[in-house]
């Protein structure tokens, strides 16, 4: 038992046969070295100083990255739906087709899938709120996740269809250009008016209209929306399960601003709390008429999300962005096969332990090591190597291996 030199290689000497080791990776190698001729074939990376070999191990790590992370994140979608399990594939190829039209990265746009299935919306309707959301989230500089978890608060507390996703982005966009909020801080806290407010039969936009008017006057965004949550309250405790029936919330609050004569103590008492008389004092009055060209603006809000995004798309970062997810869907293929192979050894090794048959499994050794050495380079590949050799001096077994 020994290490043997032949012709400048390393070997380690073993009696079992591993020809048809080369036989089952034949697939998963011509991949590879068909992408790693064609990358070092480019003569562009010798002007910028990295050798055609760098450039490969480097877009061989990206793509085994991306592609771990990528799937990793489609996976825990999968644990709550059935259409993404039975459909892995055709999933990940949506999102992917999505990320090369919209500039965000593949796993954000997964993690909001989950976000949206989560919130009951499964299959094609999970895949158009997540097209809308990452428009909106480009538009609106902010997160995919957090634009999803906005639009679909607002389609489930009004019993919205995914049809309605792109209305209620528009709607939420407009409120941030009348208003001083963001997207985000909408998201983060429309769930406190919204399902009180569909109850009541008060349409989302007569909601986001009093948030743009309220926070125009320099209310928080969550202020804002614990202010109308309590206006809605006091003005249905005052006037009736019918307060909102033939009238929108604004003219509510204005009927409630008449009974009351314009007194703030008066309103206070009809309504019964700072918070309702705060938001009825900012939406009536002197400020009937702003609260009412708001509510205008948001009844034809059509197109905003798209006008917003077409803006912001151009952008130099998201260009570059758009760039990046182009070249790593070009790149999938070799993060997969990648991702497969080293998965599949790390799984035989695994049973092996469970097994004690190490054995049997070192026979895998030499395609873990090509597949490692084309996906992170030499320092790791020797860095495998020498774990390699230790296992070399315990195990009784011989492996043929050449570096």
């Amino acid at each position: 038992m020994g290490i043997r030199n032949r012709e400048g290689s390393l070997y380690m000497a073993t009696g079992i046969d591993n020809s048809g080791l080369y036989e089952g990776k034949r697939e998963a190698m011509g991949i590879i070295k068909t992408l790693a001729s064609d990358i070092t074939s480019f003569d562009i990376f010798g002007g910028i100083g990295i050798s055609a070999a760098t450039a490969f191990a480097q877009a061989a790590k990206s793509s085994y990255e991306f592609e771990k992370e990528f799937r990793k994140n489609m996976l825990e979608v999968a644990t709550i739906s059935t259409q993404v399990t039975d459909d892995m594939t055709g999933f990940m190829n949506q999102v992917m087709s999505i990320t090369q039209e919209i500039p965000i990265k593949a796993p954000e746009a997964a993690k909001a899938l989950y976000s949206i299935v989560s919130a009951g919306h499964d299959g094609a309707d999970g895949m158009k709120i997540l097209e809308v959301s990452a428009k909106a989230a480009v538009g609106g500089l902010t997160e995919t996740e957090t634009a999803a978890d906005a639009i679909t608060t607002i389609l489930n507390a009004y019993k919205m269809s995914a049809e309605e996703a792109g209305t209620v982005s528009d709607q939420l966009f407009t409120t941030v250009r009348l208003g001083k909020t963001t997207f985000g801080e909408l998201g983060a806290s429309i769930a406190q008016v919204a399902p009180i407010a569909a109850a009541y039969g008060i349409s989302i936009d007569q909601v986001l209209g009093a948030v743009a008017s309220l926070t125009k006057q320099g209310t928080p965004t969550a202020q804002a929306m614990t202010q109308i949550r309590a206006a809605i309250q006091g003005t249905a405790g005052e006037l009736g399960d019918a307060a909102f029936q033939g009238r929108t919330f604004q003219e509510a609050l204005q009927l409630i601003y008449e009974k009351a004569g314009g007194s703030a103590s008066k309103m206070k008492e009809m309504l019964g709390t700072d918070e309702g008389l705060a938001a009825t004092l900012a939406l009536t009055g002197k400020n009937a008429k702003s609260a009412a060209s708001d509510l205008e603006e948001l009844q034809s809000s059509l197109g905003a999300t798209e006008a917003a995004f077409e803006k912001m798309k151009d952008e130099v970062g998201n260009q570059m962005t758009l760039l990046s997810n182009n070249i790593q869907a070009a790149l999938r293929p070799m993060g997969e096969m990648i991702l497969k192979e080293v998965s599949g050894i790390a799984k035989s090794f695994n049973e092996a332990f469970e097994s004690g048959d190490l054995e049997r499994s070192l026979t895998t050794l030499k395609s873990l090591l090509e597949v490692s050495a084309a996906a992170w380079g030499h320092t790791r590949f020797l860095l495998l190597r020498q774990w390699l050799q230790r296992i070399y001096v315990t195990s009784p077994l011989w492996l043929t291996c050449k570096v």
